[in-house]
């Protein structure tokens, strides 16, 4: 209540401090708040189930344990998830989510899709098809768990049978009606799925729920994966009329990415015949929304010398309808087929200059687009080398190593070269290594750590000594991050030969002092480096036994509470 006027003499003495209302009564709150707090801490520790303190607030007293009762049994299955070392403790973890309120699994599946990625990958396979048949019943959790399981297998499915995708196709036929976007996805799985000459051709799928248009769709690609032609010229030859006959530009394209899958099982003469007539196919969509992405699944042309450059040309002309990074994403996918020598050469050159060239006028795109080309150094001419290197010294200072990085191999190379990338090479070193010395904020040592990290592959040791200051700032989640890029990039044993034994020492004494629960990329990376030293692989051996048995002892109190 405000004193009223002239009431000063009722107010507190100085000092005295104002009546503190009491902290609210988080047990006494409804349900559906604590419920979101529990779920705003699973969502916070997808990885680190050790830091989930879900359980321990459900075991305060009687009221929490029952409010909490479904995220702490969410919890359970996180943490078993997080456990599981191979294909069939995921499968037994998978099958726990049936004992979790349906309300509080959402937690779960994310845990599911983050465990996945940690198995072995000849185990993916089967461990994709049980958890598919252990999606929620829900129609809502099931849908959204089937759209992760395309994206998974999208990106991750390359060496899984068709089979896969034949079941989750019937999984979404089965929820109803198929919108066209999500048709195409499942038309571009197949194309990422694995055609093995000895797998059964497919069964014919009763699928009523598919519109005509889908349902006229599932002749063709029965045909594309049939096995028992697999090989056979003539076979493919009609495939490939039928799929360009296709009205649907969008559908054209996923079935000709079908008919590559198909070209590798071919006699290597009867690849050779092919080498102009699916390109051809991929040219044809100039004028269509879709004419990038053909470009640049598009299988190079080979064969004839004359034919090949004439279809060269002809994508060289289709790439100028588009901004130079976008031509440069596609060009990086053909620039080992213009490196026969004489005109394709001459071809790929002036036509990487020309892009230099106009990206100037696309400032945004410009870093992108040196980036592009640099990954493409093994084609590089020296001309390219000299513009390229001109680009680089008008770069940021801490973009500079990651472009020169890559160079490293020509001027190793190109006598002429050499000099030149070897004095911005380490002068920009220099630079940077200096502003990491002076930095003593986080957010600076973390673009300083970043931009110097290209230089350990050439100067290990010095990059290692500032080290263990720069991660004394970080907190043990980004530290673990860094340890991790580092490890990785030693990893080839030409640079591992440059790093002294108390280097590698070193880097396993800063993974030891993570939480055990932070170790796992790191120690990773350490297992991955070759030729380690008696004392580097003694230690680490303790720490991996070390750090199992704080993984298990967190288990064996997690199964208890």
């Amino acid at each position: 209540m405000i004193p009223p006027p002239g009431a000063a003499s009722q107010l507190p003495a100085s000092g005295a401090g104002l009546p503190v209302p009491p902290p609210p009564d988080f047990e006494g709150l409804v349900p559906e708040l604590p419920g979101m707090v529990a779920r705003e801490i699973q969502h916070g520790n997808p990885d680190t189930p050790p830091l989930d303190t879900v359980p321990v607030i459900a075991g305060l007293n009687s009221r929490l344990d029952a409010i909490f009762s479904g995220p702490a049994a969410a919890s359970k299955v996180i943490g078993r998830l997080w456990l599981a070392s191979d294909g069939d403790a995921f499968k037994a973890a998978v099958d726990t989510i049936a004992e979790v309120p349906e309300a509080c699994i959402g937690p779960c599946w994310d845990a599911v899709w983050t465990a996945l990625q940690r198995l072995d990958p000849a185990e993916t396979e089967r461990s994709v098809e049980h958890l598919l048949e252990h999606l929620p019943s829900h129609p809502q959790l099931r849908a959204l768990q089937w759209e992760r399981a395309i994206v998974y297998l999208t990106a991750h499915g390359c060496s899984m049978r068709n089979a896969v995708a034949d079941r989750l196709l019937q999984i979404r036929a089965a929820m109803g009606a198929i919108p066209d976007d999500t048709w195409h996805k499942l038309l571009r799985l197949y194309g990422r799925m694995r055609l093995h000459r000895l797998d059964p051709d497919p069964p014919a799928l009763v699928l009523p729920s598919l519109t005509p248009g889908q349902q006229a769709d599932l002749p063709l690609l029965a045909a594309m994966r049939r096995t028992s032609t697999l090989g056979r010229r003539q076979h493919f030859l009609e495939l490939l009329e039928r799929a360009r006959r296709l009205a649907d530009p969008r559908i054209r394209l996923l079935m000709l990415q079908l008919l590559l899958q198909r070209r590798c099982h071919l006699n290597r003469g009867e690849q050779d015949l092919t080498t102009t007539q699916l390109p051809e196919a991929f040219l044809e969509f100039g004028n269509t929304p879709f004419a990038r992405q053909a470009l640049k699944v598009m299988p190079s042309p080979e064969g004839d010398p004359q034919r090949r450059l004439q279809l060269q040309q002809q994508l060289l002309q289709q790439l100028q309808a588009f901004s130079p990074l976008a031509a440069m994403d596609i060009l990086a996918h053909h620039a080992w087929s213009f490196h026969q020598g004489g005109e394709d050469l001459r071809l790929l050159e002036k036509t990487w200059l020309g892009l230099l060239d106009r990206s100037l006028q696309y400032p945004h795109e410009h870093l992108h687009l040196l980036r592009r080309l640099v990954n493409n150094r093994f084609f590089l001419t020296a001309a390219i080398c000299q513009r390229f290197l001109a680009e680089c010294a008008a770069v940021p200072l801490q973009q500079r190593l990651a472009l020169l990085a890559p160079l490293d191999w020509q001027a190793e190379r190109r006598p002429d070269f050499q000099p030149a990338w070897k004095a911005l090479w380490d002068s920009t070193r220099q630079d940077i290594a200096a502003a990491l010395d002076r930095s003593t904020r986080a957010p600076d040592i973390r673009i300083w750590l970043k931009a110097l990290l290209p230089a350990l592959r050439r100067h290990p040791a010095s990059l290692l000594r500032r080290l263990p200051a720069a991660l004394a700032v970080f907190e043990p989640p980004e530290q673990a991050q860094i340890l991790a890029s580092f490890c990785q990039g030693l990893r080839p044993a030409r640079v591992l030969k440059k790093v002294p034994e108390t280097g590698l020492l070193l880097l396993i004494e800063l993974c030891a002092r993570l939480p055990f629960y932070l170790r796992r990329e790191a120690l990773k990376g350490l297992g991955a480096l070759p030729r380690s030293t008696a004392p580097v692989a003694a230690r680490l051996a303790q720490l991996r036994r070390r750090t199992e048995a704080e993984i298990q002892a967190w288990a064996a109190d997690s199964a208890a509470a």
